[in-house]
């Protein structure tokens, strides 16, 4: 299994990272959260991880894969959608 969860985090981190100065207290986790008590947080999960099996090898190693990934936001302001 190829896993690029870190990465995917880390990415999420440095694409908020303009936004830690309007909410300072803004947090990235990589669990599945279904109601927050912290405001704001951002859910990063992997939903999905399989083999692209076109491109497994005789010795069965992956050489790529089909992953997908959810994430939730999570606010308290009454802004809603934007």
């Amino acid at each position: 299994m190829i896993t690029i969860e870190n990465f995917i985090v880390d990415k999420v981190n440095t694409a908020i990272a303009s936004l830690k100065t309007t909410y300072p207290n803004i947090k990235v986790v990589s669990d599945y959260i279904e109601t927050s008590e912290t405001f704001p947080l951002v859910s990063v999960v992997e939903s999905d991880n399989y083999t692209h099996l076109a491109t497994q090898d005789a010795a069965l190693v992956d050489h790529a894969a089909n992953v997908s990934f959810e994430i939730n936001i999570f606010a308290n302001d009454k802004k809603k959608k934007s």
